[in-house]
């Protein structure tokens, strides 16, 4: 497992420093503990709206399969984002307003071999969330 940078023209190229990585990050990812699995698996998503997946840029589209997407969105490929080492780790924060909630645990099996199989479970998941708290009165 190594880093890789995320952004400009050695985007997914191994690096140690952000200086190998002009117009990016070396390892740009949420938390503490994560990078990118070098040889893959690769996922296709849209590239503002990342939680949908694609096949191409019209997947992307109002017109396509995602209603809410941008006209501009394309769909995008990068390699999954894994865990570091054995030892699973994520690192929240603090805060008020804005504090990050970190999280690990163990996902279990689909009755769906084929998802358990692309997803790795049941494994190991870990997850981290951004949070932004507003007061509201009544």
């Amino acid at each position: 497992m190594t880093t890789t940078a995320d952004g400009g023209p050695n985007h997914d190229a191994l690096c140690t420093v952000d200086s190998e990585c002009p117009g990016g990050t070396c390892g740009d990812f949420d938390s503490c503990q994560e990078g990118r699995c070098t040889v893959g698996p690769a996922d296709k998503t849209c590239s503002i709206h990342t939680f949908v997946s694609c096949t191409s840029d019209a997947d992307c589209r109002p017109s396509g399969s995602c209603p809410f997407c941008n006209e501009s969105e394309t769909c995008v490929t990068k390699v999954r984002q894994c865990f570091v080492n054995p030892t699973i780790t994520r690192c929240g924060s603090p805060g008020v307003p804005d504090h990050v909630n970190a999280a690990v645990f163990c996902e279990a099996k689909t009755s769906s071999a084929a998802v358990n199989n692309t997803a790795g479970v049941p494994g190991p998941a870990a997850q981290t969330t951004h949070v932004t708290d507003y007061e509201v009165g009544f």
